[in-house]
């Protein structure tokens, strides 16, 4: 009998283990709602003096790729952008929209453009012209920027020169990328593109997913997130050289600024391969993690660690005020949680 009770324990505690809420918030930050209606909101961008935040809502085999405007304030979400593309190097034919990490640069007085990679026919990112002037934004597409042959980009920054910074997650080509995530092998780089220079290696090092990217103040820096080797990088715009680094529990994904100025970072718990392959909710995506660290790479804090059927694989997190906003893949709504 006692054999018996054993294994009904051991089942119920592996049932358990697939069904249950996994939940860590820090002590002021609890769940508030969500924003249900964008499929895979893989990326979210702030744009701290308009209304709106940008959504890349990911391609998948049921959903085209789109773009995204949500108000801040009263969560009206508009359709901006669902439709083809001119073809790098090729402006009379057409390629499918398949964004994947975005950036928006400028302010008030000079406008704003819309960078999103696309992963289509050929790697590149795509510029938009952002227009707030009328009730509700106007998006226009201005021209696409090829990426390198051996670049499957995710996420990109623009300095003030008009430098794009890119990370290679890892080279298309390679059959064998993601046993390299398994053992954290590298994979992929830093790129940089200007108007005269076009596209050059920037970092000295390479990485095993390199992911999300954030830009420092004097733009003498890039912060980098290692998915699959779980670290994140200072790097230098100037030589290209890491001068520090930070081990972190979870596979971090994209970074984003903080309004204390410090890297919001939103990431899985999971095995790389095993996340990176996996369709819908399940035990392999399903838990999550958001951490912030100072620019400096010396304080963390995790601010929520969560995951469950209803939200899961989350993969951005930023800061609207008193509000964190979480996007993901697999799933179909933005997560909001309240700082209290």
């Amino acid at each position: 009998m006692k054999i018996v009770y054993f294994y009904l324990l051991v089942y119920s505690l592996l049932v358990g283990r697939v069904f249950c809420q996994e939940t860590f918030h820090s002590r002021n930050i609890h769940f508030s709602h969500y924003i249900e209606g964008i499929s895979n909101p893989e990326d979210l961008f702030h744009i701290h003096d308009q209304e709106w935040i940008i959504v890349c809502s990911m391609a998948s085999s049921t959903h085209p790729g789109k773009i995204y405007a949500v108000h801040k304030e009263n969560y009206q979400v508009l359709e901006l952008f669902n439709g083809q593309l001119p073809a790098p190097h090729n402006p009379k034919k057409l390629q499918p929209f398949k964004p994947h990490g975005i950036y928006v640069k400028g302010n008030k007085s000079k406008g704003y453009y819309l960078y999103v990679i696309n992963h289509s026919t050929r790697e590149a990112i795509e510029k938009f012209e952002l227009d707030f002037n009328s009730s509700t934004p106007q998006i226009k597409w201005l021209e696409n920027i090829a990426l390198p042959a051996p670049v499957w980009a995710n996420g990109l920054v623009i300095d003030s020169r008009e430098k794009i910074y890119v990370t290679s997650m890892y080279n298309p080509k390679d059959t064998d990328f993601l046993e390299k995530f398994q053992h954290k092998k590298v994979t992929g780089r830093i790129w940089q593109w200007d108007r005269n220079k076009k596209w050059r290696k920037l970092s000295k090092n390479q990485f095993s997913g390199a992911n999300g990217i954030a830009l420092s103040a004097d733009e003498k820096n890039l912060y980098i997130a290692e998915w699959a080797a779980q670290k994140v990088h200072l790097l230098s715009t100037i030589d290209g050289r890491v001068s520090q680094s930070v081990n972190v529990d979870f596979l971090p994904d994209n970074i984003r600024w903080s309004a204390e100025g410090n890297l919001l970072i939103a990431g899985q718990r999971g095995l790389p391969k095993e996340v990176f392959l996996s369709r819908g909710i399940s035990e392999e995506n399903m838990y999550f993690s958001v951490m912030e660290i100072d620019s400096t790479l010396t304080v963390k804090k995790t601010l929520i660690r969560d995951g469950h059927r209803n939200f899961a694989n989350a993969t951005v997190a930023i800061q609207i005020n008193n509000t964190y906003w979480l996007g993901c893949v697999e799933n179909n709504k933005i997560a909001i949680y309240l700082k209290k």
